[in-house]
């Protein structure tokens, strides 16, 4: 008889690591003029997590990386001009206030 390990689905994970990325969102805009797009950011971030493949994330978990993981991907979606960030919201308020 084989014992199954109980595994924790993606959900579970970004759950827990709610909290720590909303706070490194925090601190990489504190400074910055997208400070208003904060709580956009942190879902899409969670978002980008909820779709990584289980397997991945997993193993994220378990060695404690999802923090950094997380954390190369807000930097990746606020700094690149080709990010789905970018496209969805920086872009539309930077045109806004061209108006």
């Amino acid at each position: 008889m084989t014992i199954k390990k109980f595994s924790l689905s993606n959900n579970q994970i970004v759950e827990l690591e709610y909290d720590n990325i909303k706070k490194i969102v925090k601190n990489i805009l504190k400074n910055s003029s997208d400070y208003h797009l904060r709580d956009d950011l942190t879902q899409d971030i969670c978002l980008i997590l909820l779709c990584q493949s289980n397997e991945n994330l997993i193993k994220l978990h378990k060695k404690n990386q999802v923090v950094y993981f997380a954390t190369r991907i807000i930097l990746n979606q606020v700094k690149s001009k080709t990010s789905p960030f970018y496209k969805k919201y920086k872009k539309k308020f930077k045109n806004f206030g061209n108006i």
